[in-house]
């Protein structure tokens, strides 16, 4: 083979190895070892035409330079493959081979320029490097072992048999003077050498793709284990769900239970109260006993108010219906707060249009709890002006309509960032007014279940100051026994 077709092989081969190289430099970032390897591969590309230089340039640029190049790349194909293989890097040792290929390239350049040495040292060297590539990717299980795996590590094996042979046969071959001497044995090793390294490129292609796949069922088998972690996380958070669902259901019952039982005892000692104070008493006496029946009073109500909740919580609350007169029911609970607000200096008015009717069909006694519920917080928080009761018809029909009964008061107000949260369990306006006028919070989060039961709704608007409104609006049936005549007047 002449020297211009060695060149031409060479050139061609080059250019086989920068393409395969840009092929799989876009993976550098994806795995390990694939930044060495793609350097590696250029360094080759760079040491072919300086070889295909040595008859232009001298030798220290030619040879000694592409010997060098030879040496840096073989030992960066290595690392990059055991870092493909997820080994650790070996740097120092990486380090110490370099500087000896570079040291033993030198020797065999000035101080025994016989090209036999210089092809019998660097062979040997290349020979080492390709036996530990092909090693380091076929130690593996032939269970872990790719196709891609494999291929490659044949061929390091093939092209380290190549230079050993290459190595051997220049060992005893004849002296050459220069090493484009047109020898068909040392053409064909040189070309046997390019290929090599273009099949060992091909085979980290291959690799690279294989990668793609290990990495994507990989990925898959993440996702699934995934999936399979937030079912079992998800049913058991459903089993805690549930758990913590029947302590509550049975917090409720307990605390129902408890608040009956407590009640029972309470109305008897309020009733033997109230006997003793029909007696003839002193003052004292009479003292004592009027504070032990308000305290009895406030713990009746309380325990009432606790056991509404409780029976709201657990869903055992029955709304029962039945005639009653609104207007009386309103009526009632005005002579009931009126001794307080009287002494307040407190107007209680009432605005019950007579066009109304007064007969409807519902849960007196949750209607009468909700109207003194918003008529004694009105009371206890206004100090002076009045409080308007007015009941409005916002919708009728032929036998049922939907009132309107709101409660406004002068007094102290809500703030607006407390709005929201007035009606949830526990939570007065704000606390100054809870240890000024007392009280459990639990009141209006009462009355907004048991409208809401009833099919009705709760609001309220207020300025700080100058009082509040509450009211809710509730659907009722019209009794149609007495009552319906001055409905159906007005209608």
């Amino acid at each position: 083979m002449s020297a211009e077709l060695r060149t031409w092989v060479a050139t061609v081969l080059a250019i086989l190895l920068s393409f395969l190289t840009a092929s799989a430099w876009w993976t550098r970032r994806t795995y390990p070892g694939f930044v060495r390897w793609t350097v590696a591969n250029w360094l080759l590309v760079l040491a072919l035409p300086l070889f295909i230089l040595r008859s232009v340039a001298p030798d220290w640029i030619s040879v000694v330079g592409a010997n060098a190049l030879f040496a840096v790349a073989a030992i960066l194909l290595l690392e990059g493959i055991r870092q493909f293989r997820n080994s650790r890097p070996r740097v120092w040792q990486v380090y110490v081979a370099g500087g000896l290929a570079i040291l033993a390239i030198l020797l065999f350049d000035y101080v025994h320029p016989s090209v036999n040495e210089r092809i019998l040292a660097m062979s040997s060297f290349l020979a080492i490097i390709a036996f530990l590539c092909s090693i380091t990717l076929l130690k593996v299980t032939p269970v872990e072992r790719t196709r891609g795996m494999t291929f490659t590590g044949g061929m390091y094996a093939l092209w380290a048999s190549i230079l050993i042979a290459r190595a051997i046969y220049f060992q005893f071959a004849p002296p050459m003077s220069s090493l484009f001497d047109p020898s068909l044995i040392n053409a064909a090793f040189l070309v046997a050498t390019l290929l090599g390294a273009a099949c060992c490129s091909v085979g980290f292609v291959l690799m690279t793709d294989e990668r793609v796949m290990m990495d994507l069922k990989d990925a898959e088998g993440r996702a699934i284990r995934a999936n399979q972690e937030l079912v079992q996380a998800v049913n058991h958070a459903n089993s805690m769900a549930q758990q913590a669902t029947s302590a509550d259901a049975a917090k409720s019952e307990f605390v129902a239970a408890m608040s009956h039982e407590i009640r029972n005892p309470l109305s008897g000692i309020m009733v033997i109260t109230e006997v003793l104070l029909e007696t003839d008493l002193t003052a004292e006496q009479r003292e004592y006993l009027e504070a032990l029946r308000k305290s009895v009073a406030g713990l009746l109500a309380i325990t009432g108010d606790a056991l509404d909740l409780s029976q709201i919580e657990a869903d055992r609350l029955t709304i029962k219906s039945s005639a009653f007169d609104l207007r009386s029911v309103i009526e009632d609970v005005v002579k009931i707060s009126e001794p307080i607000s009287k002494r307040k200096g407190v107007e209680l008015f009432i605005n019950y249009p007579s066009s109304l009717p007064r007969l409807f069909v519902g849960d007196e006694g949750r209607v009468r709890q909700v109207i003194l519920n918003l008529v004694g917080n009105a009371v206890k928080f206004t100090s002076t002006g009045d409080i308007k009761m007015v009941v409005e018809c916002t919708a009728r029909g032929a036998r049922d309509v939907d009132l309107r009964v709101s409660v406004t008061d002068t007094g102290i107000g809500i703030p607006p960032e407390q709005i929201g949260s007035i009606f949830e369990k526990f939570g007065p306006a704000h606390t100054s007014t809870a240890r000024t006028y007392g009280g459990t919070g639990m009141g209006l989060a009462i009355s907004k279940k048991l409208i809401e039961l009833m099919g009705g709704s709760i609001r309220v608007e207020s300025q700080v100051g100058k009082g509040s409104t509450f009211w809710f609006t509730l659907p009722l049936a019209v009794e149609q026994g007495r009552g319906p005549a001055s409905f159906q007047a007005s209608s």
